[in-house]
């Protein structure tokens, strides 16, 4: 199956959260997913990251998000953990949330959808890009790996989840 790409909107924010609800309701073990809330997903639509929506091709039908976050100087910058300087900080971006519809799975959605984002963040002063991901959760981390991301520090997240955190220079 093969599937258009685009920026997602304010029109969007009702989409991306029924998804983002279902797959925090549907995923087990449930510590593989943080999700967003509503007010967060605003402020990334209003200009402080992106997100990127996936539809089958000849549909406008989601299949999937993606989210990406411009952290700035704020404590919640993953450079913070790795000491990075304030002018790094201002170079970070987050490779944040992702969700796919359980009929479009299988289709490397995640591997594509952030394709899609590094396209546009290479135009864009970023050049250190941030994931995190549950240890456990190999599908997301062989994705996330496979992308050229390298694991950086183990830690403590979300109010006391595991994580790796993940980093790509581009």
């Amino acid at each position: 199956m093969n599937f258009n790409f685009r920026l997602a909107d304010d029109n969007d924010l009702s989409d991306i959260m029924e998804l983002m609800n279902q797959t925090r309701d549907t995923i087990w073990p449930k510590e593989w997913f943080v999700e967003d809330t509503e007010d967060s997903v605003r402020h990334i639509l209003a200009g402080n990251g992106f997100i990127i929506l996936a539809m089958p091709q000849h549909s406008e039908e989601m299949a999937g998000f993606f989210i990406i976050k411009f952290p700035g100087l704020s404590e919640e910058n993953l450079g913070n953990w790795i000491d990075f300087s304030d002018d790094k900080l201002l170079l970070s971006a987050h490779m944040e949330s992702t969700a796919v519809y359980p009929a479009f799975r299988g289709y490397h959605l995640q591997a594509q959808m952030a394709a899609e984002a590094e396209k546009l963040l290479v135009k864009m002063p970023y050049r250190y890009l941030f994931a995190t991901v549950h240890p456990d959760n190999h599908y997301s981390m062989n994705n996330v790996l496979s992308g050229d991301y390298q694991v950086i520090k183990k830690g403590k997240m979300y109010v006391g989840l595991d994580r790796a955190i993940l980093l790509k220079k581009i």
